[in-house]
């Protein structure tokens, strides 16, 4: 999502912004509605299963992605590490004028 915002501009970021509020919205609405009568015909005990099932199965299956690690570059100073990506090479460019005045 972050790179396809990123590749558009901010027109289409306003936009994507918009639908994943609807989206929440819709499905409060879809929650709200439905789980009166969910809660007759399967109980308080159910609808506690059935709510968390899904955060259960992210987490089940998150525990099986592989990962790569991402690349880390030494900061100028050389005691942290800095991830990259994420605007360091202005940093790096303020770091490299600052040494050379």
């Amino acid at each position: 999502v972050l790179s396809t915002t990123e590749e558009d501009g901010q027109n289409l970021s306003g936009a994507l912004q918009s639908l994943c509020w609807g989206c929440a919205a819709g499905g409060s609405l879809a929650s709200a509605y439905y789980s009166g009568s969910l809660i007759e015909s399967v109980g308080p005990r159910g609808v506690f299963g059935y709510a968390a099932f899904l955060p259960l199965a992210v987490a089940i299956i998150a525990i099986f992605i592989d990962e790569e690690p991402v690349g880390r570059k030494s900061s100028p100073q050389g005691d942290a590490p800095l991830a990259s990506g994420g605007g360091e090479g202005a940093l790096e460019a303020v770091v490299v004028s600052e040494g050379e005045s």
